[in-house]
């Protein structure tokens, strides 16, 4: 919705609210669907359309209200010079290649219904009900015999049943539709908050490298939750970020609907509520502004609204999946971590993401270390590197190693200047989240198992680290100045007087 996006704030350009109105009006309109079926039991296309509408007249009445208090009309603010001295060789290049890849996508997504087997006793399942019934409580929730039958399946958040209802409702065949959107808003999206940080090549170029990831390209034409929730987990960091560097408040609250589009779309989102939360808390303890953690931690009402609404109203047998308490099992946890890597590094999984990863982080180590070694703390740090090494060797990469390395990228960071804020929020949602399946029981052999938790849902859900490790090292100073100067070298037109 390119009005909403417009009145969070000027300080998007024209470009990022076309490639966001998408996903934002989409999880915005899921919300007043929501809405509409807990106050008046009815979600039909007019009722839908009307929402919207007036939704949409509100956001622009306010929106010119407060550009009139402001005496900056739209229509009134001068219009920039054309400036193409972004462009480079290398942008075309890769820019095609991304644009076949989208419209490969898009045929698939179009042509093709769904028949994963998680979306059709779930998401797509619940979907039709919504759409026959025009009723998120239908009778596909209301019949235990289903629920039981299609266990967690239909029980996630409803924002991808929600729209892909939209589509049934309007005589679709398919929602597939729903899909092609989501991945060709992504492809600008993530394009667009890179050229926050680093030039043109850069930017195009990892927005590549995050489109070809094996897995999640080939998610983009499924109809599952994973890739939806990466998109809007990745563009709530991001924007976070955006607005703890740069104090621009409308990616602020750019990433507080974000993040609540993202757990309205999968409840383990709630982890980067967690991480960005931990940032909002020093800022508040160091700058005495407590704003924008209250408003923040205001993000994790959807999950407590809908887990309250299954408690209510649909019927379950399904027991607890995680062990309630503290416990250490070496072997499980040597399992998990190996498991979990095993992924990472898997070249038809993830493909090269995880090296790219961990050279960024080895790059703003040692190159942080060695060019700011007059710091007395760099020196701190160049010892501390050393003694991880020495227990890496020794020991491997089980919890202690990875623990540790993880607190040597945080304060190197933190030191440094090195968006300290983003390496937190990265390490304390992918800790805890690995850690999750450690809690997990395993009575039935299915933890470890093909099609199991870890082998289906860590790997899945791996999607919303994956674009984040590559921000993280496609926006260190020392890959923004590599970047900045290789386009020096190729600018095909010169910057505009």
């Amino acid at each position: 919705m390119f009005i909403l996006i417009y009145l969070l704030s000027r300080d998007f350009k024209i470009t990022e609210r076309l490639a966001l109105a998408m996903p934002m009006g989409l999880g915005l309109t899921t919300f007043l669907m929501f809405f509409l079926d807990r106050a008046i039991h009815s979600i039909t296309p007019a009722s839908v359309t009307v929402s919207v509408f007036l939704c949409t007249l509100i956001f622009a009445g306010v929106r010119l209200y407060l550009d009139w208090r402001a005496n900056d009309l739209p229509w009134k603010r001068p219009r920039p010079k054309m400036d193409l001295s972004w462009l480079t060789l290398v942008w075309v290049v890769f820019a095609g290649m991304t644009a076949y890849l989208v419209y490969g996508i898009t045929v698939k997504c179009l042509y093709w219904p769904p028949a994963e087997f998680d979306t059709i006793l779930g998401y797509d399942l619940l979907s039709k009900g919504i759409a026959h019934e025009h009723i998120i409580l239908n009778s596909i929730l209301t019949t235990p015999d289903i629920v039981n039958g299609c266990g967690p399946r239909l029980l996630y958040p409803p924002l991808l049943a929600l729209c892909n209802s939209l589509c049934y409702m309007t005589g679709m065949d398919t929602p597939k539709l729903i899909n092609a959107l989501f991945f060709l808003s992504w492809v600008f999206i993530i394009y667009l908050l890179l050229r926050r940080f680093v030039s043109s090549s850069g930017a195009i170029i990892f927005t590549f490298l995050t489109i070809v990831i094996p897995e999640m390209f080939a998610h983009a034409s499924f109809s599952l939750t994973n890739l939806p929730c990466a998109i809007y987990t990745t563009v709530a960091v991001m924007a976070f970020v955006v607005w703890y560097e740069q104090r621009k408040e409308g990616f602020f609250y750019l990433s507080f609907f974000a993040v609540i589009f993202a757990i309205w779309t999968r409840s383990e989102a709630v982890l980067f509520t967690g991480g960005i939360l931990a940032v909002l808390l020093y800022v508040a303890v160091r700058e005495r502004k407590y704003k924008y953690l209250l408003i923040y931690a205001c993000s994790v009402i959807p999950y407590f609204a809908w887990n309250a609404f299954l408690k209510a109203y649909v019927p379950r047998d399904q027991t607890g999946i995680f062990i309630a308490k503290a416990f250490y099992d070496p072997s499980k946890l040597k399992q998990v971590l190996t498991t979990a890597w095993e992924f990472m590094s898997s070249a038809n999984i993830y493909g090269a993401t995880a090296y790219i990863t961990i050279a960024g982080f080895f790059v703003i180590l040692i190159a942080n270390i060695a060019i700011n070694f007059s710091k007395k703390e760099n020196k701190y740090l160049l010892g501390a590197l050393v003694l991880w090494l020495v227990i890496y060797m020794a020991a491997g990469g089980n919890l202690l190693s990875l623990s540790l390395f993880a607190a040597l990228i945080l304060a190197t960071s933190y030191i440094n200047g090195e968006k300290w804020e983003l390496m937190l929020i990265f390490f304390l949602a992918l800790g805890v989240y690995t850690m999750m399946f450690y809690q997990m029981k395993d009575t039935d052999g299915s933890l470890f198992n093909p099609g199991g938790w870890m082998q289906s849902g860590y790997k899945r859900g791996l999607f919303c680290y994956a674009p984040l490790g590559l921000f993280i090292a496609v926006t260190s100073r020392w890959s923004v100045w590599a970047f900045g100067k290789l386009d020096e070298q190729l600018r095909l037109f010169k910057k505009p007087v």
